[in-house]
């Protein structure tokens, strides 16, 4: 028997690590500036910020003292939008002025900066509407039934779709308000589509604007809606299913 796992696990160390679009970032980092900090996973370089992001609490602010803010990371496996794919991000945001009192935005950009195009944008605009972008389209909650900001931690998924051919791209955002769900929603609260071309997009930015205190925190990025869920919730659902494995076991 001991002869037979050792074989096994030589077996998986075996297997070859193949690069990915997976990745998460906690912001788990002592106070102080997050400029310069390089942990989480998924990453091929540090966070570089414009004016002064700090970080607090365990997450990564902006305050509205130091005026507009961006911070920016390298995704070391890119988004391929020249091949057929499908890829998730969240991230909760705490945009704390509210009121629609202009330049209080709070956003999470996927860009490519060798082209300088934003090809994926989400988060909560100046006037409370959650937003989604796409390319060069697109859309608010002012438009759907999903509803406005109205203050506190929100926890954003964002979905893209690519396609190889002339089929349009697609991007979806779902919004929790508290908390995201183990399991990927049969239906999203905001959809956009667009027309991207053949690129590699890798660039991350966090932004807020010039009157927000803004905090980000829980960014997850995948090619699966698990990769996206925050740990405490992809714990409990695997406790739930060892615990229904070992019912049926007895």
């Amino acid at each position: 028997m001991r002869k037979r796992v050792s074989m096994v696990v030589l077996a998986l160390v075996a297997l070859p690590l193949q690069a990915a679009f997976v990745g998460q970032e906690s912001f788990s980092y002592s106070e102080g500036l997050l400029d310069g900090q390089n942990g989480g996973t998924g990453f091929s370089d540090a966070w570089a910020t414009e004016n002064t992001y700090v970080t607090s609490g365990g997450e990564a602010a902006q305050y509205s003292a130091y005026g507009a803010g961006a911070a920016t990371r390298t995704i070391a496996d890119p988004m391929r939008y020249d091949q057929d794919g499908t890829y998730y991000m969240s991230i909760k945001i705490n945009k704390q002025v509210t009121g629609n009192s202009g330049g209080d935005y709070a956003v999470a950009e996927v860009w490519s900066q060798s082209v300088g195009t934003t090809y994926l944008s989400f988060g909560v605009g100046s006037d409370e509407s959650y937003y989604l972008g796409f390319i060069d389209n697109d859309t608010y909650s002012a438009n759907t039934s999903a509803g406005d900001y109205t203050g506190g931690d929100v926890y954003l998924v964002a979905k893209v779709v690519t396609y190889s051919g002339s089929t349009s791209d697609e991007a979806y955002l779902k919004i929790y308000t508290s908390g995201i769900d183990a399991t990927e929603p049969t239906s999203w609260d905001l959809q956009v589509s667009g027309s991207s071309g053949a690129i590699d997009v890798q660039n991350l930015l966090l932004k807020s604007g010039v009157n927000n205190d803004a905090r980000f925190d829980d960014l997850y990025f995948g090619t699966s809606f698990s990769d996206v869920v925050p740990e405490p919730a992809t714990i409990s659902l695997l406790a739930t299913g060892l615990f229904w494995g070992i019912l049926r076991k007895r």
